[in-house]
């Protein structure tokens, strides 16, 4: 589409035949709520670097989305993601993320958490069965170490570990003992 300023909700909702969508020209600011639910079949998706706002279930169900360029993004709302097939994941530039938005990203490996996310929401990674790189530059003041555990809320193994990029100031023991389930 071209020249279009507002998108519908649902406008795509449960298009299984598309695989594509280019906005050209657009001053698109948000990607409405269920815009594509259910597009099972869709691999790509270009929005305008104008766009700062993903609707919650946006994208919900899109199995065959691999990747979405989130660089201007900066808030991401629920379930937006979820059930899509994303093995990367930059959030550098999101500021406020609601639960559950990548939930049941099975094929999800790597994860870049920006330092202006200071909570993770509940269930942000569950059932993420393949995740095993997320780099969080943490502070103290941050409050997402306790709830990182609820929101990828799966055993961990050393088998299936996670590597962790933490900045100097936070206690790795400390962290550590908040994503280890204790028996």
């Amino acid at each position: 589409p071209k020249n279009i300023k507002t998108l519908v909700s649902g406008y795509y909702k449960n298009c299984t035949k598309l695989q594509k969508i280019i906005f050209e020209g657009n001053q698109i600011s948000t990607i409405p709520s269920s815009f594509c639910e259910g597009c099972t079949n869709l691999e790509t998706i270009e929005i305008p670097s104008s766009v700062k706002e993903i609707g919650q279930k946006a994208f919900l169900g899109c199995s065959n989305l691999k990747n979405f360029n989130l660089s201007n993004v900066h808030t991401i709302h629920l379930a937006a993601f979820q059930g899509c097939g994303f093995e990367a994941i930059d959030l550098s530039g999101v500021s406020f993320i609601e639960p559950y938005v990548f939930k049941e990203n099975a094929k999800l490996v790597d994860v870049v958490i920006g330092s202006s996310i200071t909570s993770i929401p509940k269930g942000l990674f569950e059932k993420c069965k393949s995740l095993t790189s997320i780099d969080i530059p943490i502070s103290p003041s941050a409050a997402i170490l306790p709830a990182f555990l609820a929101a990828v809320a799966r055993p961990f193994s050393l088998k299936n570990s996670i590597a962790f990029s933490l900045s100097p100031s936070v206690s790795v023991r400390a962290f550590l003992q908040s994503i280890i389930p204790q028996p």
